[in-house]
């Protein structure tokens, strides 16, 4: 079933179980997280009990409800973290001790000794040693905010304390593969990928799921090619369509980005990989998948996918291209999901662990 709120075709366990009201006459046409959404924006204006209303029918809910809806959609959907920003709790600057997690979505992750004076920049050094990425490719994220090394300006060194990360908490770490800064020549960016079929033919999807902030809105594939009904009526990514051989039982196709017509509303494009007909992206032949500046198709952007590590998964959540003050920044994601073209509900949770 399709959320009316988000669009996401769902369980329907990622629904309400029932009417939020007896005065509803429909079933729940919002999923869990949009429900709750809904609800505790109208809660936060007002502390009538006639305000809150459902989101299908306006028929008045109680209060109660949103922290029934919180407990349920914990339960049903362990990823979904609900984030009350205003209730956390203050960071004692001396309370150390425990550890915290870093957790990278191809499967490497780390445990870190909790100081809530630890420096960003004394963290990444820990990092580089223990999972291999170089400090100055890190992409530190915790609940949905960078961690930057630097704050005021530059003029003071950052702590693991002025992000709220305490011990237990998980981090998920992203490697740098390019730096678009702001006022950038490079405004056209595709995605080129090719393979060959074993026996019958068969497809392997390239796609750009398209999220704004947390928000799904959209994607690009072999079937929805043009991204103007999300982007403002504007192209601003295009899918050039299946191009088969027979003869050479070759595929092909590409996905174009144009960063200078992104909407603003744009924050993140995720690029994945994944089998349509066959069970894992390792049932086909020299698979090649690169990302390139459309004037220098010979120069690739960060190295090429090593599809043997992944060969036995449905999918890949293979890279992130996403805002970063007013230029963009593509990291390396490498997450193996389950979920193809026919579903990309799986493919949207594994991409949901970004903002965790």
């Amino acid at each position: 079933m399709k959320c009316r709120q988000c669009q996401v075709d769902k369980l329907s366990e990622e629904f309400p179980s029932a009417p939020l009201s007896k005065a509803c006459k429909h079933p729940p046409y919002h999923c869990l997280r949009c429900t709750l959404e809904k609800l505790e924006g109208k809660e936060a204006t007002s502390a009538d009990s006639k305000t809150l209303t459902c989101p299908d029918c306006q028929e008045s809910v109680s209060h109660e409800l949103i922290v029934e809806l919180r407990s349920f959609l914990q339960f049903v959907c362990p990823a979904e973290t609900v984030i009350d920003d205003s209730k956390h709790d203050e960071v004692d600057a001396t309370a150390a001790g425990g550890v915290f997690y870093v957790n990278m979505l191809d499967g490497k992750f780390c445990e870190i000794k909790y100081d809530p004076n630890m420096q960003t920049l004394h963290l990444k050094k820990l990092l580089e040693q223990q999972l291999g990425v170089q400090a100055d490719k890190q992409r530190l994220v915790f609940k949905s905010c960078p961690l930057q090394s630097f704050a005021d300006s530059g003029r003071r060194k950052t702590c693991v304390s002025d992000y709220g990360i305490k011990a237990g908490d998980q981090l998920y770490l992203m490697q740098l593969i390019y730096a678009i800064p702001e006022g950038s020549d490079l405004q056209h960016i595709v995605m080129k990928l090719q393979w060959n079929w074993v026996e019958k033919q068969d497809y392997l999807d390239g796609s750009a799921l398209v999220f704004s902030e947390k928000n799904y809105i959209g994607v690009i594939d072999y079937q929805n090619r043009d991204s103007a009904k999300f982007t403002d009526g504007v192209s601003a990514l295009t899918h050039s369509g299946d191009v088969m051989t027979s003869q050479l039982q070759l595929g092909q196709h590409e996905i174009n980005v144009f960063l200078d017509k992104m909407p603003d509303t744009v924050t993140d494009v995720f690029f994945t990989l994944a089998a349509w007909n066959a069970p894992t992206m390792g049932s086909f032949k020299n698979q090649a998948v690169e990302l390139a500046e459309k004037s220098k198709p010979n120069e690739r952007l960060g190295d090429k996918v090593i599809f043997d590590t992944v060969a036995s998964s449905q999918a890949l959540v293979m890279s992130r291209l996403y805002r970063l003050g007013g230029g963009w920044d593509i990291v390396s994601i490498g997450g193996i999901s389950s979920g193809n073209a026919k579903n990309y509900s799986p493919l949207i949770q594994t991409i949901s662990k970004c903002y965790t």
